[in-house]
């Protein structure tokens, strides 16, 4: 497990900024979990609804956004998944942000790792 925050010299995390990422957070609270990772907001993953908060509430992009077809697709059990998820049209130019992308983030630190 890996938590992280907004590096603390930010300046621009003040409440008022905190209440607008809250009210956008709500906006995408009991939507579907996104199990084919898509950037619409009809169903959301995991480092998308960070992202998206982040980035629609203060302006900042915590990592950059990535095409699909840019991370390493072909090891089996990925290849695998990418098959059961989409078939034969795998939407390799979808934006897509992952965990590890904002684990590398330079705009966030390390706060707890077990």
């Amino acid at each position: 497990m890996v938590a992280l925050r907004v590096d603390t010299l930010y300046p621009y995390l003040t409440d008022r900024a905190l209440e607008q990422m809250w009210f956008i957070a709500e906006r995408h609270m009991g939507k579907p979990y996104d199990h084919v990772f898509g950037w619409s907001d009809d169903q959301m993953y995991c480092s998308e609804l960070v992202w998206k908060v982040y980035y629609e509430g203060l302006g900042l992009e915590l990592a950059h956004l990535r095409r699909l077809g840019s991370y390493q697709l072909d090891h089996p059990l990925v290849a695998q998944k990418l098959e059961e998820r989409y078939g034969d049209s795998i939407p390799l130019d979808e934006p897509v942000v992952s965990p590890a992308d904002l684990i590398a983030s330079d705009r966030l630190e390390l706060v707890y790792q077990n």
